[in-house]
């Protein structure tokens, strides 16, 4: 069955990606080489990457689907050919590049490959002051759009470009740091993205950037909730007054809005607004799944999960996220197929191992639920505790296990308080798990949006305190916005 199950859901992505695609041109742009003997400047080379890729990205009607930033960086120290990765991506073009710099000045090369026979259509370089790279890149675009017979988005302002030069290097050093998604890197980011608007106020692409870092730091438990909304907030609405067609902008409200005040429905209206100006936007595809999921319309959840892996195809969390439909959805097989896939192909990606232990507490497949949490713990947790807590499971079982690893004091990750009553709950002690849901509501965490679809709570929905904590989550929803 589990084989069956692998082999559907990879034909699946295939028919869905190559279905999707028939009347479109797909494309790859490859990261750009680091040319300049400094790897400080990586971020140089892979913010013209990234930039490449937004720009192609805004094609007129669908016409080119271009694979998102996670999937095309994933190459970056690939020795696999072009045609290879064309291959494996499932795309027609690949522009690929370098970049070279001296002082202020700039080498960018930069030529478009046919797979299907890597036949160079054309080559463009640009070498001059460091100022006038977004020139560059705007005329590289409209390169590709008119050797592939495309048309550029019209009808609509062009999107700001910044004259400043120092601002833009800020931006690319911002967007590298955000790509890390380690508490360092956000730190660093945070840092750039303020720099880049103190150089350009009228940066819009630094201000959305800048709220998505707010929105993720408070979700990753790294600042507090209050300043994470507040500050991501403002943030993401300066960038639509800056830009009101910027997708990234409407999409860094509507998660605001989502996890942060709990209003559903405004997060929809900003994350379909944010789809319609920009179709290939990975991130609000995956955000409109994740309200979709939480507001129990998992099949819809499903299908935009599945949009968001077809621009990018690669990106770990998103397969882990599909993976966390299912189990929301109770589809526990599609579940572990789908993370257990994740798990095999990044051992070290914690996510898919939280949502594998969910998965096996909730089927009761303890010894394989305590195997997910082992690896859990021994990141998470200081020697000590992760010896404790192996004792506390060897002597006591899982149930106690889980109570020492919910009361322990010195682990890296500190996790939420929702974390806390869904360990609880998978250790069947409902008063501890409602104690850790209040706590969780005086502290406003987002995390409560996924309290009332998830199948760990299953457990206290006869309860009427878990029926009065729904409810003012969902009165909440109307006061914070």
């Amino acid at each position: 069955m589990i084989a069956l199950l692998a082999t559907g859901g990879y034909f699946g992505y295939r028919k869905f990606w190559n279905g999707g695609r028939d009347s479109a041109v797909s494309i790859a742009v490859l990261p750009f080489t680091n040319l300049t003997g400094d790897s400080t400047k990586e971020y140089l080379s892979d913010g013209v990457t990234e930039e490449m890729i937004t720009s192609l990205a805004r094609t007129q009607g669908g016409q080119l689907h271009v694979i998102a930033r996670t999937s095309a960086m994933s190459y970056k120290l690939s020795h696999e050919t072009v045609k290879q990765i064309c291959g494996e991506l499932g795309v027609r073009y690949a522009l690929e590049g370098s970049v070279q710099s001296e002082g202020e000045r700039l080498r960018v090369t930069a030529q478009l490959i046919r797979c299907e026979d890597q036949i160079h259509i054309w080559a463009d370089t640009y070498d001059g002051d460091s100022g006038q790279i977004l020139k560059f890149e705007s005329n590289l675009t409209d390169s590709v759009a008119q050797t592939l017979s495309l048309k550029l988005l019209t009808g609509r302002k062009p999107e700001y470009v910044p004259t400043n030069a120092a601002a833009h290097d800020a931006y690319l050093q911002g967007r590298y740091y955000l790509s890390l998604r380690s508490k360092e890197g956000f730190e660093n980011a945070l840092q750039s993205f303020v720099s880049a608007i103190s150089e350009d106020p009228h940066y819009a692409r630094a201000y959305a950037e800048l709220a998505v870092t707010y929105n993720l730091m408070g979700q990753y438990n790294w600042i507090g909730t209050n300043q994470a909304h507040g500050q991501g907030k403002a943030a993401a609405l300066q960038a639509v007054e800056a830009d009101p067609n910027l997708a990234d902008a409407h999409a860094a409200v509507g998660f605001n809005k989502w996890f942060y005040e709990w209003d559903s429905a405004g997060a929809e209206t900003e994350l379909l607004q944010a789809i319609q100006l920009e179709p290939s936007n990975v991130d609000a595809h995956h955000w409109y799944a994740m309200v979709l999921m939480t507001s129990g319309r998992i099949e819809n959840a499903e299908k935009e999960m599945r949009l968001a892996l077809a621009l990018d195809p690669r990106a770990l969390i998103l397969r882990s996220n599909l993976g966390w439909v299912h189990y929301m959805g109770r589809q526990y097989p599609l579940a572990i197929q789908e993370l257990q896939s994740v798990a095999r192909d990044n051992p070290n990606f914690l996510t898919a191992h939280y949502k594998l232990w969910w998965t096996y507490s909730v089927t009761e497949d303890f010894p394989r639920a305590w195997e997910e949490l082992k690896t859990i713990v021994h990141v998470i947790s200081t020697p000590e505790n992760e010896k404790r807590i192996l004792l506390t499971y060897d002597k006591e079982g899982y149930a106690a296990s889980l109570h020492a690893l919910s009361t322990s004091s010195g682990t890296t990750y500190t996790g939420s308080m929702v974390d806390a009553a869904r360990c609880m709950n998978f250790a069947g002690d409902k008063a501890e798990a409602l104690k850790f849901l209040q706590m969780a509501m005086k502290r406003h965490e987002g995390w409560m949006m996924f309290v009332e679809s998830d199948p760990a709570f299953d457990l206290l929905r006869s309860e009427p305190e878990y029926s009065r904590l729904l409810q003012e989550v969902h009165a909440a929803s109307t006061q914070r916005h």
